[in-house]
């Protein structure tokens, strides 16, 4: 009988070890989910969120970006798209507009000419008829006196001339919002 004790004792004594075990195991998981490493950006020891969806841009010529990145925002027809790692499998159509996505904690844009865009297993697939960024995109000054011309060509358009004057106006509106957060000197 004593043996019977002693066997559910230490039965016990494991099963109470497995519980914290998994509670200490789920604990450092759920912190590592939340990690923050150091380094990485211009100020020194300032934190850098972990990227962990994988985003691909594609144009007609080929690749055009392959980047890990933590945060995705596309011009969707219907507003913006918001991805964020764990997204549900989604397919969508976007618009002329701003893409942007957050590496290492810094938002960075890139200017769209439409297109689609998929999200399977942290994977983001942007197809797309053109991107435009880094040096591709014009100084603010340069896209604002770009945005003024569209305008005024939409104001004065009719029929077809007024669709495509109306996506001049949005390229040329992304293109100003890129150059602002890119910061260029005018």
């Amino acid at each position: 009988m004593s043996s019977w004790l002693c066997s559910q004792k230490a039965g016990s004594r494991e099963r109470l070890f497995l519980r914290i075990l998994v509670l200490v195991f789920a604990a450092f998981r759920w912190q590592e989910s939340f990690a923050v490493v150091s380094g990485g950006t211009d100020i020194p020891g300032e934190p850098v969120t972990v990227d962990r969806i994988l985003m691909k841009v594609l144009t007609i010529e080929g690749m055009q970006l392959k980047t890990v990145v933590s945060e995705v925002s596309l011009p969707g027809l219907e507003g913006r798209l918001g991805i964020l790692r764990g997204h549900a499998p989604l397919i969508a159509p976007l618009a002329c507009g701003l893409l942007r996505y957050k590496r290492q904690g810094k938002w960075v844009p890139i200017v769209l000419r439409g297109g689609i865009m998929e999200v399977r297993e942290d994977v983001v697939t942007v197809l797309t008829n053109d991107a435009e960024r880094g040096a591709e995109i014009p100084t603010p000054e340069e896209a604002r006196r770009a945005l003024e011309r569209c305008t005024e060509t939409l104001s004065c358009a009719s029929g077809k001339n007024r669709l495509a004057a109306l996506d001049a106006v949005k390229l040329a509106s992304a293109r100003l919002q890129a150059a602002t957060m890119l910061g260029k000197p005018s």
